[in-house]
């Protein structure tokens, strides 16, 4: 069996039926990353796709990718993102002085009042 495909059947007069196995850590040709799990969310989805809101790059068979901050998704480590209207500081990493921000998901802005 080749490593990232789970196969049956198939004898010496019958091919193997083959499909890729997301969730096992090994990326194959009809995977853009494989999070060697079936849970996703951190850049990785459970179908084996990139997820939005994230910046990734495949190195070998492992997929590292950080939050795109500024982009109005809280993903990753981001403590606030408000698409980079000014509440948010600019690496994400919590409120700038004098505003309070609350808030967001990896759909939604942080919602930020000063």
């Amino acid at each position: 069996e080749v490593p990232g495909w789970h196969c049956s059947g198939g004898d010496m007069n019958t091919p193997s039926s083959c499909i890729q196995q997301c969730g096992d850590g090994i990326v194959t040709s009809a995977e853009q990353c494989d999070p060697g799990n079936l849970v996703g969310g951190g850049g990785c989805s459970a179908s084996c796709t990139w997820e939005t809101g994230w910046t990734c790059t495949l190195i070998g068979n492992t997929s590292f990718c950080s939050g795109i901050c500024g982009d109005g998704k809280l993903v990753g480590n981001e403590l606030c993102d408000d698409s980079a209207h000014g509440g948010c500081k600019a690496d994400c990493s919590g409120a700038n002085d004098n505003f309070t921000c609350s808030g967001g998901s990896n759909i939604a802005a942080s919602s930020c009042s000063c």
